[in-house]
């Protein structure tokens, strides 16, 4: 079955209708589609982030660094999350100067977030000190996919002990 078949069927059997089938599709279309970034385009604009980001990762693994770095400087800031968690997942690097810039100086405090994880998660020293400050965030979801993040790190366990993880990402960098 060829990718047009697939959309018509993904159309009329009502699949946009589910987030994971329009992820599917993003998955899809960036995998099988010569020319993948008409659908990847539209579907990075998703409401749902799951379907966002997987079309972000698609665009990523394109190859075209000049559209990463375009939906790091999209209007949208969930199209801008979308793009850090792309840059970290597929490692475009020519992408790491704008996130240590939209982590630091975004207007939107969620992207700023996004951007921070994505540069953790890169294992830049620089995000170290913004998941520690996370910790102290007021919001519980921050605070606690900072711990996420860390624990998997590490491997320890520190609750919202700014000191200790301090140390135990110490040790960590220290070990590699």
């Amino acid at each position: 079955m060829c990718i047009r078949d697939r959309l018509t069927a993904y159309r009329e059997g009502g699949g946009d209708a589910h987030w994971f089938a329009r992820a599917s599709l993003a998955r899809l279309v960036a995998a099988r589609d010569r020319d993948p970034l008409p659908v990847l385009r539209r579907l990075v604009l998703d409401p749902d982030p799951r379907v966002a980001v997987t079309a972000a990762v698609g665009i990523a693994r394109s190859g075209r660094v000049h559209e990463v770095l375009g939906l790091l400087r999209h209007v949208s800031p969930s199209v801008r999350q979308a793009g850090a968690s792309a840059v970290a997942r597929v490692r475009v690097e020519p992408a790491y100067g704008r996130l240590r810039s939209m982590a630091r100086f975004d207007r939107s405090p969620r992207v700023r977030w996004a951007a921070t994880l994505a540069l953790f998660r890169l294992e830049q020293p620089e995000a170290d000190e913004y998941v520690l400050a996370a910790l102290l965030s007021r919001e519980p979801a921050v605070w606690a996919e900072a711990i996420a993040a860390l624990v998997r790190r590490t491997g320890e366990q520190h609750g919202r002990d700014v000191r200790a993880w301090r140390g135990a990402l110490k040790r960590w960098r220290e070990a590699r």
